[in-house]
C-alpha cells in the first residue's frame, strides 16, 4: 500500500469518526459543561465509557462493538419503522399520542415518525457505524483493544457504510436521525444544537468530511 493510499484511508476513518466526536461529547447536565472526547483524560473517558455505554473492560467493549456491528440501534429503529408503516399518517400520530408518557417507546416512535420518510433503506446505520469507530478508538487509548485489530475493523465498517449510503450527506442525515432516536427527552436542546453543528460539516470547505470523497476505493488498495 502506498503512503498516499494509507493517508486517504486514515482521513476517511477520521472523517467518519468525527461525526461522533460532535454527536457524543461528554455532557454533564449538572455542571452544564461540554468536553471534546479527543482532549479528555483517560480517567474521564473510563467514566464516560462505563456510565454512557456500560463499557469497563476489554470484554464489555468487544461485546458492545459486536452488537453495533451486527445489530445496533438500527434494528429497533427498523422494527418501529415497520410498525408505523402499517398505519396511516393520522393514525401514527394518534397512536404515539395515546402512549403513556412513561412508555420508553413514545419518544423513540416520535423520532422514527419524524425521520422514517427521509432516510434511505439503511435507516440510522450511520449512527452505529460512526459510534463503533469512536468507541473502538477510545478502547485503544484505554488499552481495551489492540490498535492493529481495531484498524482492520475500521476499514470493514467503512466499506459497509459505503455500500449503504451514496454520499456524506446521506451519512450525516442518517447519523442525525440516530442521534435523535438514541437521545433522552431532557437532551432535546443539546441534540438540536449538535444537529446544527453536524449539518455544518457538509457546507464547511475545511471540514473532515470534505477532505475526502465518499466513494474512495478502500478495497484492494495494494493492487
Amino acid at each position: 500500500m502506498s503512503m498516499f493510499d494509507a493517508l486517504r484511508k486514515k482521513s476517511y476513518i477520521n472523517a467518519m469518526t468525527s461525526v461522533s466526536y460532535i454527536g457524543e461529547p461528554i455532557y454533564d447536565l449538572e455542571l452544564r459543561r461540554s468536553s471534546d472526547l479527543r482532549t479528555c483524560s483517560k480517567s474521564m473517558l473510563r467514566e464516560w465509557m462505563n456510565s454512557r455505554w456500560g463499557i469497563k473492560d476489554q470484554f464489555s467493549l468487544n461485546k458492545k462493538l459486536e452488537w453495533l456491528f451486527y445489530k445496533g440501534h438500527r434494528m429497533e429503529f427498523t422494527q418501529l419503522s415497520y410498525l408505523l408503516s402499517t398505519l396511516s399518517h393520522d393514525k401514527r400520530n394518534q397512536f404515539i399520542y395515546n402512549l403513556p408518557e412513561h412508555d420508553p417507546r413514545k419518544i423513540k416512535l416520535y423520532h422514527v415518525n419524524q425521520f422514517m420518510g427521509t432516510l434511505t433503506s439503511a435507516g440510522i446505520a450511520a449512527f452505529d457505524y460512526s459510534l463503533y469507530m469512536l468507541l473502538s478508538q477510545i478502547g485503544v487509548r484505554l488499552n481495551y483493544r489492540k490498535r492493529d485489530e481495531a484498524k482492520a475493523f475500521y476499514l470493514e465498517v467503512a466499506q459497509i457504510a459505503q455500500s449503504k449510503y451514496q454520499s456524506w450527506i446521506e451519512f450525516i442525515q442518517s447519523y442525525i436521525a440516530g442521534m435523535y432516536f438514541h437521545s433522552l427527552p431532557q437532551e432535546s436542546d443539546i441534540v438540536r444544537d449538535r444537529s446544527y453543528t453536524l449539518a455544518q460539516l457538509i457546507t464547511q470547505k475545511n471540514s473532515a468530511i470534505n477532505s475526502v470523497e465518499w466513494n474512495i476505493k478502500l478495497r484492494n488498495a495494494e493492487g
